[in-house]
């Protein structure tokens, strides 16, 4: 009998990014991105897929199956796949992009490029991060709620956003900094996190 997948949650990784990010200087970016968030998925209280980035290229990939998806660490996305993003949002698809997802491009490190992908403009903040704090308003608890680490290595560059489209659902602890976004479209919804760890 043939298997038939129906989860509406997806967690995009990308192989060459979670390879290339496997140091010591970068590794706690491809722990925290992927490996400490298998536990945490598991909890959301829904199924979900783990998928590749490049699985979105195959022609038999069902571009209308997913509502949500997760993309952690897709930092130098191909033109196909930036394409392939600009559908599934044309589609409806829900999205969350965590730090610099979309960033690097031919040129470097390409702002434009990164706002682009993410759906969301972000920009560098020269400010000492910390943790975020989400208002209670925008949690199903009485009271704000913290996630984030910096764990004394704080990624560079640190970024934040100032896009007056969006709804800043996070502020850093101390700068006050716009670190969780997230902006309505037409027909769904892109959210941003500038922190590495986003699922405790």
């Amino acid at each position: 009998k043939k298997v038939e997948y129906n989860s509406e949650v997806a967690f995009v990784v990308d192989s060459k990014s979670y390879i290339y990010t496997d140091t010591y200087s970068t590794g706690i970016l491809k722990q925290e991105h992927i490996d400490d968030q298998r536990d945490q998925l598991g909890r959301i209280g829904c199924p979900f897929d783990i998928i590749s980035i490049y699985d979105l290229l195959l022609e038999n990939f069902p571009k209308n199956q997913y509502k949500f998806m997760i993309i952690p660490d897709c930092f130098a996305p191909t033109y196909e796949i930036r394409n392939a993003i600009k559908d599934l949002r044309a589609r409806g698809v829900n999205f969350l992009f965590l730090y610099a997802s979309g960033a690097i491009t031919d040129k470097g490190f390409d702002y434009d490029a990164l706002s682009d992908f993410c759906g969301i403009k972000i920009k560098e903040d020269n400010e000492t991060p910390y943790f975020t704090v989400v208002d209670k308003e925008f949690t199903t608890e009485d009271y704000d709620i913290s996630y984030g680490s910096h764990r004394g290595r704080p990624l560079k560059p640190l970024l934040t956003s100032d896009d007056s489209d969006a709804l800043v659902l996070g502020k850093d602890f101390l700068s006050g900094s716009p670190r969780l976004m997230l902006k309505k479209r037409a027909n769904g919804v892109d959210c941003w996190s500038s922190n590495r760890k986003y699922c405790d």
